[in-house]
């Protein structure tokens, strides 16, 4: 790779203060807020997974093959829930960012994934 394209390929990394460049990660947040998004679709995806196997092992019924959503609802009288509400609105965003490309605040992705931590620590899943 010549100097040039070096050069062009650390450009992204010095806009979020990782090199020298005269910007200071002091002044320049990293990661990024819009990368907590990418944690926050994890966590869904766990949590989907973890209601997949609780569907399997018969906790609670749903048939076909659902998405979250029914299965959330499905499971609401089997499982006990921390904050389904919260849990609901997540995967709402989720959703959103998802098929419609709404990325969530730090703040929110933050929260969302703090209340999957919940739930699955108290069905002791973690």
């Amino acid at each position: 790779m010549g100097r040039h394209k070096a050069l062009e390929a650390l450009q992204p990394l010095r806009q979020h203060g990782v090199s020298g460049g005269g910007v200071s990660a002091a002044t320049t947040a990293w990661p990024p807020d819009h990368y907590y998004n990418l944690p926050l679709l994890l966590a869904f995806a766990v949590l989907d997974q973890v209601f997949e196997e609780l569907k399997e092992q018969k906790v609670f019924a749903v048939s076909g093959r659902p998405m979250l959503g029914a299965k959330m609802k499905a499971s609401k009288a089997h499982v006990p829930s921390q904050d389904y509400d919260l849990v609901e609105k997540g995967k709402d965003a989720r959703n959103k960012l998802a098929h419609e490309a709404k990325l969530l605040t730090k703040a929110d992705c933050l929260s969302y994934v703090a209340a999957i931590e919940r739930e699955l620590t108290a069905w002791r899943v973690i």
